[in-house]
């Protein structure tokens, strides 16, 4: 198994419970980057986004973000050079678990994302600390999807794009 750690952050508590609550409608939500294009693609901070297709046609009936800029972080540390599809659960039952952690401070929580390979399984891990090491864990497997030359994201047995990487960056 390779674990690979992407990211952490120490954020205020209600950003976290705000970021979750805003994409919940899908169950799990992907975080992508924000980039600024002028500055050389620097990362500008986190966005939490969602899409739900829920009919046959191909236009999205549902979609939500919600960004988390670097200024309004206490702390970050970027840990990759190229970002990974990454999934965070967003349930109602997860968003109480967290909701529910002891502030750090009185009112932050410490984040770490970890990408996992298992074998020919790959997964999300999104652990959530609050005061005295309490946490809330998220681990998302999506072995049906593959990451592309290009960084999109393709289905596994057919290699057909589901998501261009650039859907899930946002630029400013």
């Amino acid at each position: 198994m390779e674990s690979t750690k992407i990211a952490e952050f120490k954020l205020y508590k209600d950003q976290v419970i705000q970021a979750l609550s805003t994409v919940s409608f899908a169950g799990k939500a992907v975080v992508g980057l924000i980039i600024n294009r002028k500055e050389e693609n620097a990362v500008m901070g986190i966005m939490f986004n969602n899409v739900a297709n829920l009919g046959e046609s191909a236009q999205f009936d549902l979609a939500a973000a919600y960004p988390i800029f670097n200024e309004d972080l206490l702390c970050r540390n970027y840990l990759v050079s190229k970002w990974p599809v990454f999934y965070i659960a967003c349930t109602p039952g997860f968003i109480n678990s967290v909701n529910a952690l002891p502030a750090i401070g009185g009112d932050a929580l410490d984040m770490a994302f970890w990408s996992i390979k298992d074998g020919d399984k790959q997964k999300s891990e999104a652990v959530i600390f609050g005061e005295h090491r309490a946490y809330a864990k998220s681990i998302i497997e999506h072995s049906d999807m593959k990451i592309g030359q290009d960084g999109e994201v393709c289905r596994e047995v057919d290699n057909k794009v589901l998501v261009d990487i650039e859907t899930f960056k946002h630029y400013g």
